[in-house]
């Protein structure tokens, strides 16, 4: 399984990136459009997706809201563009964390680290249960008291975060 798909269209930055994080212990592999992003992930899965937004053809909010309808991935934006309505569009189409460019290399290390850790916990059991709640991690299903839930896959990444915690606050 590779780590990180890193989309970015910009070959210099992309190369300086996927350098780091090898050097960091990733397994990265980079492509430099949305389309080739989405047939990439129809076909392997990746533990993170790190996306640039401004891409040829498909931009990054594009790719974004095309890869929550059917995976719980985590993403990371990673964008030039530090507009207000940006960033909230980017986490409003259910992105984990938008990064300003420049990045440090060394915090964005640190950040995939902090999120596929996170990710990692969420993912060691495969049934969790919680007050009438019955999540079936693999298969993507919760249940109410017996009853099928309809989540996406964002619902379904909190629901589950909600009840791993359960008597915590979040």
């Amino acid at each position: 399984m590779i780590d990180i798909l890193l989309v970015e269209d910009h070959r210099e930055l992309a190369q300086l990136i996927v350098s780091f994080l090898k050097r960091d212990g990733f397994q990265v592999h980079h492509v430099e459009g949305g389309e080739a992003a989405l047939s990439y992930l129809a076909q392997t899965e990746v533990r993170l997706l790190l996306l640039d937004i401004m891409l040829p053809h498909m931009d990054g909010f594009t790719v974004c809201k095309k890869v929550r309808e059917h995976k719980a991935v985590p993403i990371l934006i990673m964008s030039a563009r530090k507009d207000r309505n940006d960033q909230l569009n980017g986490y409003e189409l259910g992105a984990d964390d938008y990064i300003e460019k420049p990045v440090d290399p060394q915090i964005l290390a640190a950040k995939i680290r902090a999120v596929l850790q996170r990710t990692s916990d969420l993912h060691r059991k495969e049934t969790i249960s919680c007050c009438g709640v019955v999540i079936e991690r693999a298969q993507h299903r919760a249940f109410v008291d017996g009853n099928l839930m309809e989540l996406n896959a964002k619902e379904f990444e909190l629901l589950t975060l909600l009840v791993s915690n359960a008597g915590k606050t979040l």
